[in-house]
Formats: C-alpha cells, sequence, structure tokens
C-alpha cells in the first residue's frame, strides 16, 4: 500500500476518532427494550454453563417464537463482552466497536477500488451519519452486520473484480456467519450467486468446493438442530412478513429507506412527538440538508450509470439496487434495518460524485462537505440530548438504558432489604425492570391488576415508552406515592 499523505492521513485520524466518539460517548442514553434482554441473558447462560443454544436466534426470544436466523451466532458473539465484563453497556460498546471498524474497513475497500479522495468522504460520512450511529449504539442482532458485510462485500470485489479466485472462501465463509446475524443477509447471499453467475463463472473450483464447505460448517448446529427436529426450513417461516401495502407505498419505501439511512432525518419513526430542536426554522433546515444529501445521491447514481463500462461499477449498482427489486417483488414492508446490508455503499455514491465536484469546484465542495458532515454532529449530538434529557421517545427507540436503571435503583434503594413486589395491567413484568432488579440479586413478584385501587403493597412503574401499556391517570397517580423521573414514574402503595 502506498503511503498516505500526511494531511490525508491527518484527516483519516480525525474521522475515525471523531466516529468512535460519536459511537462510544452516550451508551448509557441506549435503547433498552425486552428484546435485547433476551438476548443478554441467553448469552449469560452460554458463560456460566446452563445452556449452548443451537437453533437460530428465536423471535421475542421465547419458546413460542420462530426461527429468525439460521444459527445462534450473536449468542456467543454477545458472550465475547460478557465474560470481559459483565455490563450491558460494554456489550453496546462491543456493537459500537465492531461498527467503527466497519468505517475503517469501508475506507480500505473504498480506496482500493475507486481512489483515496473517494474514500476519505466515504468514511467522513460513514463516521457521521446519525443513522449510522444509531444502529452503532443498540445491542441487537442486526447492528452486527455492517462489520461482516463490508467484510464481504471486500472480498466479493477481490474475486469478481481483481479475479483473486482465493477470496470466494472467506466471501463465502462471511455470506454464512451472516445468514446467522439476519435474515436481510439473505439479500448478500444471492449478491454472491449473481456476481458468480454475471463475473465470475470462470471461477476456481476447488476454491468454491472449500468455501462452500467451510460456509457449511459454519451452519452446522442450525443444521443439526432442525433436521433433529424436522424443522430444516423454520427460518423461512420468519420470512413471511405480515403486513402487505398499496404499490406506491411500497415502491416509495423500498426505494427511500436506502437514501433516508444516508440522512440526517429520522422523523417520526425514531422520535415519535420529539423534536430535536425547538426552532421550527432550525428543523427545517435539517430537513433541507437531508433533501441535499437525496440529491447528491441521484447525481452519483447517474454518475455510476454512465460508467457501467466498468465491471466494478455495474457489481457497485447490482449491491445498491438488490434489496430495492427484491423488497418490491416481495410484495411486503419493511423496516429501515433490512436495508442496513447496504452500508456503506450510500457514503460511497456519497464520496464519488463530491469527489468530482472537488475537481471542478475544490472551495465550494470542501464547504460543502463541512456543512453536511457538521449537520451530521449536530442532529446525532442534539438526538442524544433529548433522550438522556426525557428517558427515550415514543418512537421505535422506546426508554434509555440510564432512565430504566434510575428507576430501578429509586426501587431497590426505596425496599431496603423487603420483597420487591411490582403490580402491572399487563399479563408480565416489563422485562427491563424485571432484569435490571434482578441483577441486583433480587426476587421480584409480579401482581397483574385491572384497576389501581387493588393494589396493596408495592410498586406500579408507570413507563411512558412502553408503547402497548396503559398509563395512569392523574387520578390514580394520587393511589400512593408518585415519584417522577424523566417521564417514568414510579407509584408506590403501602397498605
Amino acid at each position: 500500500m502506498n503511503t498516505l499523505p500526511k494531511n490525508h492521513l491527518i484527516l483519516l485520524v480525525i474521522i475515525i476518532l471523531l466516529g468512535a466518539f460519536l459511537r462510544l460517548d452516550n451508551l448509557e442514553h441506549t435503547s433498552f427494550q425486552s428484546h435485547v434482554i433476551g438476548d443478554l441473558e441467553l448469552s449469560e447462560k452460554i458463560l456460566d454453563g446452563t445452556y449452548f443454544p443451537l437453533s437460530g436466534l428465536i423471535s421475542g426470544r421465547h419458546s413460542e417464537g420462530v426461527q429468525q436466523t439460521f444459527g445462534p451466532l450473536f449468542s456467543y458473539m454477545l458472550a465475547i463482552p460478557l465474560f470481559i465484563k459483565d455490563s450491558y453497556i460494554f456489550a453496546v460498546g462491543f456493537v459500537a466497536v465492531l461498527n467503527i471498524l466497519a468505517v475503517i474497513i469501508a475506507y480500505k475497500f473504498t480506496a482500493e477500488f475507486f481512489d483515496k479522495r473517494t474514500a476519505l468522504i466515504t468514511a467522513a460520512f460513514y463516521a457521521t451519519n446519525p443513522w449510522a450511529i444509531f444502529f452503532s449504539d443498540i445491542m441487537t442482532n442486526a447492528f452486527v452486520v455492517p462489520f461482516f458485510s463490508i467484510l464481504f462485500i471486500y472480498s466479493l470485489f477481490k474475486f469478481a473484480i481483481k479475479k483473486q479466485d482465493i477470496y470466494i472462501i472467506p466471501a463465502i465463509i462471511l455470506s454464512a456467519l451472516m445468514l446467522q446475524l439476519h435474515l436481510g443477509t439473505l439479500l448478500l447471499a444471492i449478491l454472491l450467486f449473481l456476481t458468480i453467475l454475471l463475473f465470475r463463472r470462470d471461477l476456481n473450483i476447488k476454491y468454491f468446493a472449500l468455501g462452500i464447505l467451510a460456509g457449511v460448517a459454519t451452519l452446522v448446529p442450525y443444521l443439526y438442530y432442525n433436521l433433529m427436529r424436522g424443522t430444516i426450513f423454520a427460518v423461512l417461516k420468519h420470512a413471511t412478513l405480515p403486513i402487505t401495502v398499496e404499490t406506491q407505498t411500497l415502491v416509495l419505501e423500498a426505494a427511500g429507506i436506502p437514501a433516508l439511512l444516508a440522512t440526517n432525518y429520522f422523523g417520526k419513526y425514531i422520535l415519535g412527538t420529539a423534536q430535536l430542536f425547538e426552532n421550527i426554522l432550525v428543523n427545517h433546515y435539517f430537513i433541507a440538508i437531508s433533501v441535499v444529501i437525496v440529491g447528491l445521491l441521484i447525481f452519483s447514481g447517474l454518475y455510476v450509470f454512465v460508467n457501467l463500462r466498468k465491471d466494478k461499477y455495474k457489481l457497485f449498482l447490482l449491491w445498491l439496487i438488490l434489496p430495492t427489486i427484491f423488497f418490491i417483488l416481495l410484495g411486503k414492508n419493511v423496516s429501515p434495518h433490512f436495508f442496513i446490508i447496504l452500508y456503506p455503499a450510500q457514503f460511497i455514491l456519497l464520496g464519488l460524485i463530491l469527489s468530482k465536484l472537488y475537481e471542478k469546484a475544490k472551495f465550494a465542495s470542501v464547504l460543502l462537505i463541512l456543512v453536511l458532515i457538521l449537520s451530521n454532529v449536530a442532529v446525532i449530538t442534539s438526538f442524544y440530548s433529548v433522550v438522556a434529557r426525557d428517558g427515550g421517545t415514543n418512537g421505535i427507540f422506546h426508554g434509555t438504558y440510564s432512565a430504566r436503571e434510575e428507576v430501578a435503583e429509586f426501587i431497590l434503594k426505596d425496599v431496603q432489604n423487603k420483597n420487591i413486589v411490582i403490580y402491572g395491567f399487563e399479563e408480565g413484568p416489563n422485562n427491563a425492570y424485571r432484569y435490571l432488579l434482578e441483577k441486583n440479586n433480587r426476587t421480584i413478584e409480579y401482581r397483574q391488576i385491572v384497576n389501581i385501587e387493588e393494589m396493596t403493597t408495592g410498586y406500579f412503574i408507570d413507563d411512558k415508552y412502553m408503547i402497548t401499556a396503559r398509563y395512569l391517570t392523574d387520578k390514580e397517580k394520587e393511589a400512593g406515592r408518585y415519584t417522577e423521573f424523566r417521564n417514568i414514574g414510579v407509584l408506590r402503595v403501602i397498605s
């Protein structure tokens, strides 16, 4: 590898450090939801030696769920940080570090197959993109995918574009590993097949066979578990998505979500009713910035299209459009995280067009890049400021770890050595609070009630971020001592 110019290297180090800071600075304000509790407890059982899962991840992480992945890799991965330190925040940091490494690998990939300036711009947008940071700071199986997917794409380009046959081996292995992390990575397995079909039908059979053997070996736990039960295709049940949408909406989502994930626009999906900025003009400014980014993506897409005579652009375009085409043909809507397999393609698009602009108008392009990057930083910084203040959002983010831990610590201090009795309107306790209380070696007794008058001695957690819950009315709050923590209230009743 050629030595990087000093200024280039300094900028790269700054970008990586900035990306690391933005991902690691607010880990205590990560989302803390029921499904991550299931992942935590499963990995803790692995460390305790009481359970070694072989099946794919189970929806809801309970026995009635269906398998979501082709193996238990994520559970064993999560056991690594928990072995080092028994801490949820440390485990979230592990996911964040994998995503920081993804930024570095993305730079290396882009520099090798495009150019160093494009790579630097790509890394800058990847490091600071609010969506990429949001995904990095949540401990769930889908959000470790970018680390593996960029390694996969790197190997795929080495195999297909540079004709280095040996790279088919890591490409197949990485594809098999990703199938254990999230069902959306099945599209990357399809991309691998199409790449062989369209670009490398002359591949070395020896390397291909070795790759297949190694890939199948990684899937042995899933294959063994399901062959013994006759449920080898069980995971495909999860692929039957429940909601059919109108064609217009479907096309808009399938084409729009990949572009959205390159912008700084969160919207109601994550924020709910929260506002990042009180001034409406400031909010409109950031919407305008998102429009600019989408415009750049469109122009860059045209640039890729006119360069399709080169195989690297053909393969790049195939990677970029495959998820959109697939989900349109599927006829079902999906969540934004299904498109995480595209990272960092959108940022490479931005790098390509802004690098070309730099050649024509150096000052204007540098100014535009700075404005866009600083806008990214402002949005993600404001987001964490809002969730730190409010304890979460009533969008998909829900409640933060810090807010729910504060509630659990209040109950533990208040109850002292007495039994912990939790009341609620739901069938079972909120897993977040159950987990936090039990981690302190306390047993909780949960009692379901219909009316608040049924409470005797105990606590009712009035969490505004439990989306399906019924919250207490002002009159019901008067049944005992009501203490509020950042939109999460605790009603204590003493009989």
